[in-house]
C-alpha cells in the first residue's frame, strides 16, 4: 500500500522524484524527504485530542469528519503545494486524499500513519 525506499539521504530519495498530479500513497522516508527538503503542507486528518498527543512538526490539523462533511480546510493553504496527508494508521487519510483532491489540491501525497512514523513527533 505505502511503497518503501532504503534509507537514503534526501538528496538521493528525491533526485529522480516527481510529484505526481493528484493523488498518490508514498513512503514515511519519501514524504520525511519531502519535509526535509521544504516547500509541503503537511495536514494531520486525525481528532485534535489525538494531533495534541502527538504530531508531526508543522503539521495542520483538521478532521477527516470535519474535511468529510463540509468538504473544505480550515486553512488558506495554496492548492498548487504539495499537501503530505496522514492520520493514525493511514486509513482515514486514504479515505480523505482523492477527496482533498477533487477538492482542487494538485498533489495530495498520502503517507500512511503515525504509528509507523520513525522521525519524530511533537506534543502541543
Amino acid at each position: 500500500m505505502f511503497p518503501s525506499f532504503n534509507e537514503l539521504d534526501t538528496q538521493t530519495i528525491l533526485q529522480d522524484y516527481q510529484i505526481p498530479t493528484g493523488y498518490s500513497e508514498i513512503g514515511q522516508n519519501l514524504a520525511h524527504a519531502l519535509i526535509e527538503q521544504g516547500n509541503v503542507n503537511i495536514l494531520d486528518v486525525r481528532t485534535k485530542e489525538e494531533f495534541d498527543d502527538g504530531h508531526i512538526e508543522g503539521a495542520l490539523n483538521c478532521s477527516h469528519d470535519i474535511i468529510y462533511t463540509y468538504k473544505l480546510l480550515p486553512f488558506n493553504l495554496d492548492k498548487d503545494k504539495p499537501l503530505l496527508i496522514y492520520c493514525r494508521s493511514g486509513h482515514r487519510a486514504t479515505e480523505i486524499g482523492p477527496l482533498l483532491h477533487n477538492m482542487g489540491y494538485k498533489y495530495v501525497l498520502n503517507f500512511g500513519g503515525v504509528l509507523t512514523w520513525k522521525y519524530g513527533l511533537i506534543n502541543q
